[in-house]
């Protein structure tokens, strides 16, 4: 009872602290926040999370009404695992529909940290507050948004420099546009059901209304950007639960059939009970990857528990091309697909959508509240041969111009376990299979399994499974987690992975295989001050050249990172964090290499004041890029900053925001690193130079700037 009675008072001191924040502050405090915890840990500088932010402005501008609340718009949320979307189900089923948040600390599973997490996106109420979908409605509540955004590197690079002469008479390669980035977003938003919108992006180096991006008529207006993506994205209409026209994510199982888009569970990092996907089928998309996605329609209808899903795309794609008919000039052949989506020069714009990839099939799925089926078909089919350069390790990844893969995934919540899983086969007979098993063993332990075996021969162009390489294939490995809250301060988290390589690799000229321990002591006294130490080591083995020409000898290689963060608030205004991240390598009997990161960031929000500040300043110093450290960078919003730390050095940015009127926001950004000795970087012997190629800087100082500015109506 006292324990019960504690708990309501502190859930109803967090709902008072909610309810003022939500008054005083800025949406994007609660929203930076959220998107921080999921990516701090991520090393894939690559991957774009624009969708993530939209999702968590979706839903804090338009909170879930947990009531109402269905199984996949509760996976929505990212917080919660099955286990506890099935305990909430089944309380409300049982007991009622929630009276208040206050309801929430009786359901199995829900701590006071996830109910923290969740409050600024959810809401309880008794009434049905289905949208009101008639012309009227949606044009007078419906949210628009404008963005743009423009990028420089300061210095000068070698790519916009004028070029050199070669040996044979010939020009060195440049890049044709501008050293700027411009990105600009439209989207119309009502409620959750509709959503209507374009993006357009150039990358520095690109062409902007000139060359191939020239605009000759003024119906081409669009034609001066060098990506364009749009979508209409229509949701929970009658029998129709998605209808995606344009460009759309679909996302299936666990994805070892087919996955486009963010993944924010199913990989590992230090949140060890979230290892599993939570797929949302189809999603619209708003981001600037230029392969990650998919261009066509797509729908799926629901009936009773049962659900079809149909989907068609149609899109041109980069390719190195490697054989063209001389008198038709038609694309006979390609040796690999491109998915980097730059067209700087003019051998990349050679290679720029130069093949149609056509993506179609279907899924039907049976849902209930503690299970979900799913029996799904993709068939891909390329308009020209796509051919590899064999080698002796890439023997067995699709070379070919048409591919089909089969999945069947699952997921069952029986009392206090989740297991799922997903199964696939592609057209040659390879197969992908993956299971696991989430276990709350109490409300203070979970513990997690997850086995994983991609046959060498699995293939899928557009698989992202839980492993530890970005292809699906080629793996076999046992992941174990264990997360224990002994109290509502300290939480203890753990993951061991061991895995092997049954074939070659890149790096690897034998089979090989490796492990990866995780092991984090977090600790929150109270609302000001959070904390926590982690340590991290992974083992794989690589190629070491002998003494022996043309021999190579197979190594361990080690990697560790130990890291503390510590972050706390001196005012409802001012929050400081802290943290130091030490790390080594070493490569069989080789000396170790090593290296340290030191941070401080200073986040200043006056909760009545137009502007917010962020600044951070670190200083690195790393014996080689393999001793390399990564870190998550606050950015304007809707883009995200994964910076790694290479060389001897210090980093400095500061991020303005400032509320121009209602309805206008505007952003600044300021960043620049520094290096002692600027050939460190690249671990060159002497010389000032950063980078490398077309990107080269001469100097010790690499700086940017960043301007966007947004309006909504």
């Amino acid at each position: 009872m006292r324990r019960a009675l504690l708990a309501s008072i502190m859930i109803f001191a967090v709902n008072i602290v909610f309810a003022q924040d939500k008054n005083d502050f800025e949406e994007t405090e609660f929203i930076e926040a959220i998107v921080e915890f999921f990516l701090d840990n991520n090393e894939d500088s690559d991957l774009d999370y624009a969708s993530l932010y939209d999702d968590f402005t979706d839903l804090y501008r338009r909170p879930l009404n947990l009531n109402h609340a269905s199984k996949d718009e509760l996976d929505g949320l990212y917080i919660l695992n099955d286990l506890q979307i099935n305990n909430l189900l089944l309380h409300i089923e049982t007991v009622g529909k929630l009276m208040s948040t206050l309801e929430l600390q009786s359901v199995t599973g829900f701590d006071l940290e996830t109910i923290r997490k969740i409050l600024p996106f959810v809401k309880v109420s008794m009434e049905f507050d289905q949208p009101r979908l008639n012309p009227k409605e949606i044009l007078s509540n419906g949210k628009h948004e404008v963005f743009i955004r423009y990028t420089r590197i300061i210095e000068d690079q070698k790519g916009y420099s004028p070029p050199d002469t070669n040996n044979d008479g010939s020009l060195t390669t440049r890049y044709l546009g501008s050293p700027d980035k411009i990105y600009t977003r439209y989207r119309f938003k009502y409620a959750t059901n509709i959503s209507i919108g374009f993006v357009g992006e150039k990358d520095a180096g690109e062409e902007f209304y000139s060359g191939t991006n020239k605009v000759n008529n003024w119906y081409e207006f669009y034609k001066g950007f060098d990506f364009y993506s749009g979508h209409i994205f229509l949701k929970n209409i009658g029998p129709l639960k998605h209808l995606a026209i344009g460009d759309y994510q679909l996302q299936i199982g666990q994805g070892l059939t087919i996955w486009s888009g963010f993944a924010r569970n199913g990989s590992k990092t230090n949140d060890v009970v979230a290892i599993k996907r939570n797929a949302q089928i189809l999603r619209p998309y708003t981001s600037v990857n230029e392969s990650d996605f998919l261009r066509g329609v797509a729908t799926t209808l629901t009936y009773k528990g049962l659900e079809l899903t149909g989907f068609y795309s149609q899109k041109k794609v980069d390719a190195n091309i490697s054989i063209i008919d001389s008198l038709s000039d038609e694309i006979q052949e390609v040796s690999s697909i491109q998915i980097t989506g730059f067209h700087r020069t003019e051998s990349e714009v050679f290679d720029e959508r130069s093949i149609l990839e056509q993506l179609y099939g279907g899924r039907l799925g049976y849902s209930r509240r503690n299970l979900n089926l799913g029996l799904t078909v993709v068939s891909s089919v390329l308009s020209t041969e796509l051919n590899r350069n064999l080698r002796t390790y890439n023997q067995f990844e699709f070379s070919a111009k048409q591919n089909l893969n089969l999945g069947l995934d699952y997921n069952y919540v029986f009392q206090n376990m989740n297991f799922f899983g997903e199964l696939s086969m592609s057209q040659n007979g390879g197969i992908a299979q993956l299971h696991g098993l989430i276990m709350s063993m109490d409300p203070r332990l979970t513990l997690t399994v997850l086995y994983r075996n991609y046959q060498r021969d699995y293939q899928s162009r557009h698989a992202k499974g839980f492993g530890e390489t970005a292809k699906t294939s080629n793996e076999k490995g046992v992941y174990m987690g264990v997360e224990i809250k002994p109290n509502t301060k300290w939480t203890i988290r753990s993951y061991y992975d061991i895995f092997t390589f049954p074939w070659l690799r890149s790096t690897v000229d034998a089979p090989s295989r490796g492990n990866e321990l995780l092991a984090e002591l977090a600790f929150k006294p109270n609302k000001k001050m959070e904390m926590y130490l982690r340590y991290r080591k992974e083992m794989k083995e690589q190629n070491t050249r002998g003494d022996e020409i043309g021999v190579d000898f197979i190594e361990d290689r080690k990697r560790q990172l130990l890291r503390y963060d510590i972050r706390y608030k001196i005012t409802e205004s001012l929050k400081l964090r802290n943290r130091v991240d030490l790390a080594d390598y070493s490569l069989g009997d080789n000396p170790k290499e090593s290296g340290y990161m030191i941070m401080q960031d200073v986040t200043y929000k006056p909760p009545k004041s137009p502007v917010s500040l962020t600044l951070r300043y670190a200083l690195f110093e790393t014996e080689s890029s393999n001793a390399r450290i990564y870190m998550y960078e606050h950015d304007v919003l809707y883009a995200s900053y994964i910076h790694s730390f290479s060389g001897k050095g210090s980093r400095f940015y500061v991020v303005l925001r400032y509320k121009v009127v209602r309805g206008i926001d505007v952003w600044l950004k300021y960043s620049q690193v520094y290096y002692v000795n600027a050939g460190s970087v690249n671990f060159t012997e002497g010389g000032d130079v950063i980078g490398s190629s077309l990107n080269t800087v001469q100097g010790s100082i690499l700086s940017e700037i960043k301007a966007q500015i947004r309006f909504k109506f």
